[in-house]
């Protein structure tokens, strides 16, 4: 599908943003891979307290894709751009693209 099929996905460099809403209607399967332009990664679930800080990093050959199921995170990526997701939002990130949330 073309990029235009997504309209509320946000790009960058190395990054693709959008909420799980953006990403299809109704129940049934969401097309995030397709949606944010996912090639290959791993995918974890991480539970982090409100406070909590994770430290910058990346990853050499791996995607990683950030799902926030409940709350809200703060990411800064290597562009300098900070983006607030709210719950039901997904990040795609490159493998070399430094992000910390």
């Amino acid at each position: 599908m073309e990029a235009s099929e997504y309209p509320e996905v946000i790009t960058g460099e190395g990054y693709a943003i959008g909420h799980l809403d953006a990403l299809g209607d109704g129940p049934g399967f969401r097309k995030v891979r397709k949606g944010l332009d996912v090639r290959a990664f791993g995918v974890n679930a991480i539970v982090m307290p409100p406070g909590i800080e994770s430290a910058f990093h990346f990853h050499d050959t791996q995607e990683e894709l950030y799902f926030v199921h409940r709350g809200t995170i703060e990411m800064e990526l290597r562009d300098g751009s900070t983006h607030r997701l709210k719950e039901g939002s997904f990040a795609r990130v490159d493998a070399p693209t430094l992000q910390g949330a």
